[in-house]
């Protein structure tokens, strides 16, 4: 029975294969053979591998008295992303994740200016993050650069009237008294979910302090010896000298002369 059925299967697929013309049996190898080769490709392709980069920076905002509200409103971010987004070139919303933060109004806000007409002593941190996710490093690593340009080319009074208007649209009610656009970084990261954070600022350098000029001391005056006085002086030496000489020869006879008076007077006796 076995061989039967073997026989008939054999038979059936004979009958099928010859149905038609030699052309079409070319046909139907070649189609068995394509499907064979799409079904290897597809197992051994892989999906390329994703970059990753993210861009930082941040804005010092003076809203008035009403920085605490501000930055409780949820609103808030979005109106910023959105102001920020239509700044940048190739950046869009979903690639934007904002935070605020409050901070003291006594933070000098750039070239050593301190903040103007703040009733309230507050400011408002904010701080952005753009993400960039592509299968080309490169161009990604491009593309960042890109956008740190056209961020450090964004005037104040461009962000402070987009960022008014912005606010308008979702209801929010804030005098926007001033913005500074702060220095923005790129970095590459792993993935999506990975942190950054801005590198910490470069310390002033403290000027160091010119060397106080010291008047060179003068040669002191030594009183020369004059000629004369110095001739003087050998001078009179020379007469002590002399003087000292006849004084010896002087005792040198009176002794003798001693010495003669004193046979004499041996003589006589």
């Amino acid at each position: 029975m076995a061989g039967l059925g073997f026989f008939v299967a054999a038979l059936s697929w004979l009958l099928q294969f010859s149905a038609g013309t030699p052309s079409t049996w070319t046909a139907r190898l070649l189609a068995e053979e394509s499907d064979n080769g799409t079904n290897e490709t597809e197992t051994t392709t892989s999906a390329p591998k994703m970059a990753y980069h993210k861009v930082i920076g941040t804005m010092i905002m003076d809203v008035g008295a009403d920085a605490q509200a501000f930055v409780d409103n949820p609103n808030s971010t979005k109106a910023i992303a959105k102001s920020l987004a239509k700044q940048i070139d190739d950046v869009t919303e979903d690639m934007l994740d904002v935070t605020l933060e409050l901070q003291d109004a006594s933070r000098r806000l750039a070239a050593g200016r301190e903040l103007a007409n703040n009733s309230d002593g507050k400011v408002v941190l904010v701080t952005y993050i753009i993400t960039m996710a592509g299968s080309d490093a490169a161009a990604l690593i491009a593309e960042a650069g890109s956008i740190v340009s056209a961020i450090g080319a964004i005037t104040p009074a461009a962000m402070k009237q987009s960022l008014e208007e912005e606010f308008t649209s979702v209801g929010i009610s804030v005098t926007l008294e001033e913005v500074v656009v702060q220095e923005a970084v790129s970095q590459a990261v792993d993935s999506e979910d990975d942190t950054v954070t801005l590198p910490p600022p470069t310390p002033t350098p403290t000027p160091s302090p010119s060397p106080s000029s010291l008047p060179s001391p003068s040669p002191s005056s030594l009183p020369s010896t004059s000629p004369s006085s110095s001739g003087g002086s050998e001078d009179q030496d020379e007469d002590e000298v002399v003087d000292g000489e006849d004084g010896s020869v002087m005792q040198s006879q009176a002794g003798i002369f001693t010495i003669v008076l004193v046979l004499l007077t041996m003589v006589h006796a």
